[in-house]
């Protein structure tokens, strides 16, 4: 990709930051499964993910997402595309450690891969991206979009919102103030910028008192990873997009909103008052209605997505491609929670279809179909099953999966393995660094997260029984310097010991049978 760019295309891509690499975080919002049934529950057929597909995510940055997509579905194909240099070169260095064969990182600009009569995908993502470049490039992103995306396609972007962005704006001007006359490379102006803006809301700016929500949001900054806010705040473009001025620039070429990744958000009544049903009812067309839901809510942030023409579905047909969906659990059936919020709903897991359908849906071994047919619930109409169902979803403990579980009982003398290469290769060089991991399961179709000191345990695990590795993490741990436990957020007292079996415990109770169950980790 070394063809030559317009210069004034240059000009505004450089203002991107490329002299620090971006966050080495999994984004599971991009996970082609949950695309798939956030357009079926909006009645939109959509590629099947269980067959062979194709996938590029645009601005990819160090091709996290990507690879671990890519190693739980070895039957896709996938893209990276970005155009900082340093970005590409960290992919493919886990691409090649791994061995994975169904992916491929491409240094370019979005108008330079445009332009190099790319293939056509199934499903196209972007994060951070959208609303973090000039119109120029949104026009090259609808152009690439336009020209890649198959007929019923499914696109995900995500992107800060307006008017919920209105009076945060002035932050991200002061820090382009502030960095212009800091030197060094954009991690350090991010961590002095932050740090001249913090002082003036210490000393009492008028803003910061007339926006407690700016107050709120600088304190959130200050938590965050430098490399974050380096890309968030020193980049050269910040321009956060009112839902219909997105919506109508895919729509002209092509595209139809089919619903937001966040399921919960896809049913009006889990986020508006009904006294907002009239407003919205007298929207002349679905945009409209969706437009008026996204400033009545001063919405920040928007992860939506669009199908390119778009097959409607029979109300038939919608429920039973829904019904097709096997699901799982993120947590352990002893932690599943009896409440669950859905923002203006709360859900009582423990009365009614509920307490029968969570812990079946939680076990991972049954489709949403044959919940029908169960003697405790076919006495209900399947729509109500179904839409009980959705509402377990939209609360985030149950979830789609791409399989059914099916993993073997096991003990706790058992010698384990880490299943996957890619989850070996992250463990073994972004734990220390990252203090968090995050592991692919080709069950789950997506990747779990896992704090430093569950990433420990696993990382020692493979090829050992648990107690094995509870002593070979306790030798590690004590190796460690003071200032690399701090770091680390691993206790620092001569109790660390104690502390460190207590999470043992933990990780052995709640933690190792959900990665069991997901294969994550297998018998060795």
């Amino acid at each position: 990709m070394n063809e030559m760019i317009d210069p004034k295309t240059l000009e505004v891509e450089r203002a991107y930051v490329v002299d620090a690499p971006y966050t080495w975080s999994y984004f599971e919002y991009q996970n082609p499964l949950l695309m798939q049934f956030v357009a079926h529950l909006n009645g939109y057929a959509a590629p099947d993910t269980s067959k062979p597909f194709s996938y590029c995510d645009l601005g990819c940055g160090n091709g996290v997402s990507v690879n671990l997509l890519a190693a739980a579905y070895p039957q896709g194909h996938f893209v990276g595309v970005d155009f900082n240099k340093e970005h590409i070169d960290n992919a493919n260095v886990y691409v090649d450690r791994a061995g994975l064969n169904n992916v491929e990182f491409i240094d370019a600009s979005f108008d330079q891969y445009r332009r190099a009569d790319p293939t056509q995908f199934d499903f196209i993502t972007m994060h951070g991206i959208y609303s973090w470049v000039g119109e120029e490039v949104r026009q090259q992103i609808r152009d690439l979009v336009e020209k890649t995306l198959k007929p019923g396609g499914l696109l995900y972007v995500c992107y800060n919102t307006l008017p919920g962005w209105t009076d945060l704006i002035p932050i991200w001007k002061m820090m382009q103030m502030y960095i212009a006359d800091i030197e060094g490379d954009s991690v350090t102006k991010a961590k002095k910028g932050l740090a001249k803006i913090d002082a003036l809301r210490q000393s009492g700016a008028r803003y910061f008192k007339d926006n407690p929500s700016a107050s709120r949001f600088v304190d959130r900054l200050l938590a965050r990873d430098p490399h974050f806010v380096a890309h968030e705040f020193c980049i050269g473009c910040f321009e956060p997009q009112y839902f219909l001025d997105v919506a109508n620039g895919l729509k002209d070429i092509g595209l139809n909103y089919a619903g937001t990744a966040k399921v919960y958000r896809n049913d009006q009544r889990n986020i508006l008052s009904d006294r907002y049903a009239e407003e919205l009812a007298d929207a002349p067309d679905r945009l409209s209605a969706e437009a008026r839901a996204s400033f009545i809510r001063n919405e920040f942030f928007r992860r939506d997505i669009y199908v390119k023409g778009g097959e409607r579905l029979s109300d038939d047909a919608r429920a039973e491609a829904l019904g097709r969906y096997v699901t799982g659990a993120n947590v352990v059936a002893s932690k599943l929670e009896d409440r669950i919020d859905l923002e203006r709903r709360e859900i009582k897991a423990n009365r009614g279809a509920y307490k029968v359908l969570l812990p079946l849906m939680a076990s991972g071994k049954y489709r949403v179909e044959e919940l029908y047919s169960h003697p405790d619930l076919r006495h209900l109409p399947p729509a109500e099953v179904l839409s009980a169902a959705i509402d377990l979803i939209g609360g985030g403990q149950i979830t789609p999966i791409a399989q059914k579980i099916d993993a073997a009982p096991v003990s706790g003398t058992d010698r384990f393995r880490v299943a996957s290469e890619m989850n070996r290769v992250f463990l073994d060089e972004r734990l220390m660094d990252e203090g968090k991991a995050y592991v692919q399961s080709p069950v789950l179709g997506s990747a779990l997260r896992l704090n430093m000191v569950s990433g420990l345990f696993l990382r020692a695990l493979h090829n050992r029984t648990p107690g094995q590795a509870l002593e070979q993490v306790a030798e590690e741990v004590a190796s460690f310097s003071k200032a690399e436990r701090e770091r680390l957020k691993i206790r620092n007292d001569k109790n660390y010991r104690k502390w460190l079996f207590d999470q043992f415990v933990r990780f052995e109770e709640r933690v190792l049978p959900l990665l069991i169950k997901y294969g994550v980790v297998e018998k060795g």
